[in-house]
């Protein structure tokens, strides 16, 4: 599609009572045709899903787009990964989901989120009750957030599907995560590969899942856990 569709896309939502998902992944939209498009979601209510994948979306689309999805009654799921949001453009669409009570379904994978939205991360897992999936893959959060998000979990109990696939979190990044893990019973899928998450990490997570009764699917690979890591997982696998 490329530079300039963002006034025709404006014209759909506004003018569009039946279209149910669009998906422009990969169309070389700018932050200025996402900046004019979104002045018609605004407005839409019937749009249910939006993929925006691998767009120059960047601070200033996501902006604009925040202030969409605080308004926006109707959209269900929204994909942003790979749009180059940053720390600035995804901790705005973070906060939106505060105002938002609608989204079960939101995709921030290679976003350029940082340990500095991990905050706001735990503010939405805190404060939204209608998300329940959230792909955060790909991103910088670092072991620091690994606290701050894990504190948030205790007390989410929508939240059914989580990836932090690389996310740099390390092992004292995981067990934060592990610690929020045991007190949460509504979570079904966790994907903390490519971690780094080593032998602390791995103890961790078998002692939270060793409390845990809701998860079904755990995505451990690409972590160097070694025999005593896999040794504790197997055990609490095994009972």
């Amino acid at each position: 599609i490329g530079p300039g569709c963002g006034e025709y896309i404006r014209r759909v939502f506004e003018r569009n009572t039946s279209l149910r998902t669009l998906c422009l992944d990969k169309t070389g939209i700018l932050p200025l045709d996402i900046s004019e498009m979104t002045r018609g979601l605004c407005e839409n209510q019937s749009l249910m899903g939006l993929s925006l994948a691998y767009n120059i979306v960047g601070s200033e689309g996501g902006a604009a787009l925040a202030r969409a999805v605080e308004t926006n009654t109707a959209l269900e799921v929204l994909n942003l990964s790979f749009t180059g949001l940053g720390t600035v453009g995804g901790c705005a669409i973070l906060k939106s989901m505060l105002q938002n009570h609608q989204l079960s379904e939101l995709n921030l994978c290679g976003a350029g989120l940082t340990c500095d939205c991990s905050r706001m991360i735990a503010n939405v897992l805190q404060a939204n009750t209608t998300l329940t999936n959230l792909d955060l893959s790909s991103n910088s959060l670092g072991p620091d957030s690994g606290d701050v998000i894990g504190t948030a979990l205790r007390t989410k109990q929508a939240l059914t599907g989580l990836h932090l696939t690389f996310n740099h979190l390390g092992g004292v990044g995981v067990h934060g995560i592990a610690r929020g893990i045991e007190f949460n019973q509504s979570l079904r899928w966790l994907s903390l590969s490519t971690n780094g998450l080593g032998v602390k990490g791995a103890k961790s997570v078998a002692n939270a899942i060793s409390h845990q009764r809701s998860l079904r699917e755990l995505n451990l690979q690409f972590n160097p856990i070694g025999p005593v890591g896999a040794k504790a997982l197997a055990c609490i696998f095994r009972s």
